[in-house]
């Protein structure tokens, strides 16, 4: 059986080859069966995978409070990263270095009020773009290039998730609202001040 649905899994692997195709001039979002064909059976939900190598290049927790956020993240950073997801659904961290380990950057994302599916993907995909470029370097990131590589993955974001999404359905994706499986957040998520809330 194929599934049209999107999870972090068959979505880490769409974003990846998207990307990667991007490059030769035109953009590439694999069918439902050839991601299929890619997937990792019991793969852990929290694992950042390279969509070519299969090898894990990071690590994103989805849903986390900015109180957990706090105890794992230099307070500088922290402050950053509010100020510039100000008017967005989410914001992204990235935890200490003592918290990547060998492979890749720990990150973690905290929702807004009133975020939804699409939001939980475009953070995930954001935070898989983080690690990929982070994978890239040929050294470890200073603290304020950490600032850099967050900041430059969301302008990526911003300008190809639109387009991305389009080919997903172009592709025989089902990317409506109730089929995406990204799973569930934590319980505790951030308010939202009224000049930065949807509108209705």
């Amino acid at each position: 059986m194929v599934l049209r649905s999107l999870n972090r899994q068959r979505s880490g692997i769409l974003w990846s080859t998207f990307r990667s195709s991007a490059g030769d001039g035109h953009s590439v979002v694999l069918t439902p069966r050839q991601v299929s064909d890619r997937e990792i059976i019991l793969a852990v939900p929290n694992d950042l995978r390279d969509a070519i190598s299969h090898r894990i290049i990071g690590h994103c927790l989805l849903g986390v409070s900015v109180q957990h956020a706090i105890t794992r993240c230099n307070m500088a950073h922290i402050l950053t990263m509010l100020q510039h997801f100000q008017e967005e659904p989410y914001v992204l961290f990235m935890a200490n270095s003592r918290s990547w380990g060998q492979r890749g950057p720990s990150i973690l994302v905290c929702f807004k009020e009133g975020y939804d599916a699409l939001d939980q993907l475009r953070a995930w995909l954001h935070a898989l773009e983080i690690a990929a470029m982070w994978n890239a370097r040929q050294t470890c990131p200073t603290a304020s290039e950490i600032d850099d590589i967050v900041l430059l993955a969301h302008e990526t974001l911003r300008k190809q998730f639109s387009c991305f999404t389009q080919c997903l359905v172009a592709a025989g994706w089902s990317a409506e609202e109730g089929t995406l499986m990204m799973g569930s957040p934590g319980s505790v998520i951030m308010g939202q001040a009224p000049s930065e809330k949807k509108d209705t």
